[in-house]
């Protein structure tokens, strides 16, 4: 069966890796090819929460307290370990426990779909876009 749209996806892949418990760090599956940067889709353990991944060749990433948060959901720097390629800077915007899953998936598929749009970027602005737009749907 095909799926039938990126919302699905992730659902499906969240689905998969929440049957993976682990102690603690990362369980991720790639799910976008065609965005110039890599993303992954993930569960942060020990709170087996949903997440996006987005691994940036940015050099510049404001402290963690400066990202967006709020609505459900928190952006943070992952700090790389033996799941996560170490060549890229990983961000991670993670759904928090009481935030709407449909709320959290309408927006990982919008960021999705707009950094496929801009393979003309490069990582500094691909990460540019990807802040304002979640700050777009922090303030809708």
């Amino acid at each position: 069966m095909a799926l039938q749209n990126k919302k699905e996806e992730l659902l499906v892949t969240w689905r998969a890796l929440g049957s993976q418990v682990k102690e603690r760090g990362w369980s991720t599956i790639a799910v976008s090819t065609e965005t110039p940067c890599r993303v992954l889709a993930g569960r942060h353990f020990p709170g087996n929460e949903e997440a996006l991944l987005f691994g940036f060749h940015a050099s510049r990433v404001p402290p963690t307290d400066q990202l967006p948060k709020g609505h459900g959901f928190l952006v943070f720097k992952a700090e790389p370990r033996e799941e996560l390629d170490c060549s890229y800077v990983w961000i991670a915007l993670c759904r928090q426990y009481a935030g709407s899953l449909d709320l959290f998936v309408t927006m990982a598929e919008d960021i999705i779909l707009t950094l496929n749009e801009l393979k003309h970027l490069n990582d500094d602005g691909l990460f540019h876009v990807f802040l304002t737009r979640i700050q777009q749907f922090r303030a809708s």
